[in-house]
């Protein structure tokens, strides 16, 4: 066999195995927007209002309406509890965290109820449709704590996570007082 019949074999096997990369030297690129969040926001309660003390790390809500609960119930839906003195309202609707934001889709069903304290019937309830809007939400943690915020620099509203009870009393608690039935919850969690 001659130098160059030896060349032309050699050659192309050695080519072969120069593309051959062994399993542990595969390093592959993820770019950041496609790498899984680590923060599951699942099963937690947050206490908004417009105002955060960063020395006491709480929220307060001085004004008629001005507080809300915002609870994640699974890794999709959330309900909302907006308060007020003579009645509250509560949302529900679908959510998606991307980085340091929270996406919310507001369902249109609202679920009201007015008090009448000291009456034979303390309140009554409504339901209302209206058109589906959304809301987006800032997520950051401060003093390894979770944080929302929402609005534009005049009108802020701040969240913090568990700081008035467990996501899981909370959920309890509107189970108990048929809320979360009036809110046809049951029927989309099962």
């Amino acid at each position: 066999m001659s130098v160059q019949k030896a060349l032309y074999l050699i050659i192309p096997i050695l080519g072969l195995f120069s593309c051959y990369k062994s399993p542990s030297s595969n390093h592959y690129f993820v770019p950041d927007f496609m790498k899984q969040d680590t923060i599951q926001l699942s099963n937690t309660l947050f206490f908004i209002g417009p105002e955060m003390d960063t020395a006491k790390m709480e929220i307060s809500a001085p004004c008629d309406c001005c507080a809300s609960y915002l609870a994640f119930v699974n890794d999709s839906v959330f309900v909302y509890e907006s308060l007020c003195l003579e009645g509250d309202d509560y949302f529900k609707g679908t959510y998606f965290k991307y980085r340091s934001l929270i996406f919310l889709k507001f369902d249109p069903l609202i679920v009201s109820s007015t008090h009448y304290p000291g009456e034979k019937d303390e309140s009554t309830w409504e339901k209302e449709k209206r058109a589906v809007f959304y809301s987006k939400l800032r997520f950051s943690t401060l003093n390894s704590e979770w944080v929302i915020s929402a609005g534009d620099k005049e009108n802020m509203d701040y969240g913090m996570c568990n700081q008035m009870g467990s996501a899981r009393s909370y959920l309890f608690k509107l189970k108990s007082e048929g809320i979360w039935d009036r809110m046809k919850l049951s029927n989309e969690l099962k």
